[in-house]
């Protein structure tokens, strides 16, 4: 009988240990996941920045924090606020990025949306300074984003404003007065153009004054002729004869 029972808590002593590693590793596995796979950076060091932005459109906490595109934090608080200096209603948005993200103080923060209508997260377009940096519980200048109701009302006024010129061109399309000058201008054209191209006609075949001008051999040879005498006697460029 006791052989027996020391059997038996020898047994459960093993299977305790068993059941003690399995949670064991369960855990590290657990931690690496929550570390690595879900990029909770609960161990990994940063420094906190904020931002502040007139319109937040829609940025939550844990949104993302990217530097010229890529992940390097991630959003901690949104708080809204009254501007006194202002005198408007502000958002303020607290924000964790990793120890090696350098961000120059000439750098450009905004709120961008993955896709269309995808999730919205922090951008931060780098600058070239990098003598000098943001530090640990700097602020940062916002720039805000268009809302898509500022959008929808530049759609409204560019439409308002096609259909005022379409209207006008449909006026002055419909105006007798305008049809017929234009009509007159057009013909007016049309016979400038059919008399210049009979003009230009004669001369290439060296008929009328300009195209014999242009076509004589004697006018060549006597230019020829004048030019080789100016040559062997230049002075008679600046001959005068006596008054």
């Amino acid at each position: 009988m006791p052989s027996l029972r020391g059997w038996v808590v020898t047994h459960k002593a093993k299977i305790e240990a068993r059941v003690g590693i399995f949670v064991f590793v369960g855990l590290i596995i657990l931690v690496y996941f929550v570390i690595h796979i879900g990029d909770l950076k609960l161990l990994a060091s940063g420094y906190n920045l904020k931002v502040y932005f007139g319109f937040a459109n829609g940025i939550k906490i844990n949104a993302p924090v990217r530097v010229a595109g890529v992940d390097a934090g991630e959003v901690r608080d949104i708080k809204v606020f009254f501007d006194p200096g202002l005198e408007k209603t502000r958002v303020e948005v607290s924000f964790w990025v990793k120890n090696d993200t350098k961000i120059p103080k000439d750098s450009q923060v905004m709120i961008n949306t993955l896709g269309i209508l995808g999730e919205k997260y922090l951008e931060i377009l780098p600058g070239s300074d990098y003598s000098n940096l943001f530090k640990d519980g700097d602020i940062l200048p916002g720039e805000d984003p268009v809302s898509m109701e500022e959008i929808g009302n530049l759609g409204r006024r560019i439409a308002l404003k096609l259909e005022e010129g379409i209207g006008s061109l449909n006026g002055l399309l419909g105006d007798k007065e305008l049809k017929d000058s234009l009509r007159g201008t057009i013909a007016n054209l049309n016979e400038m153009s059919e008399k210049i191209n009979i003009t230009l006609d004669k001369i290439n075949k060296g008929e009328g004054t300009v195209g014999g001008f242009i076509h004589s051999d004697n006018i060549y040879q006597n230019l020829e002729a004048l030019s080789a005498d100016l040559k062997a006697n230049p002075w008679k460029l600046l001959y005068r004869p006596k008054e």
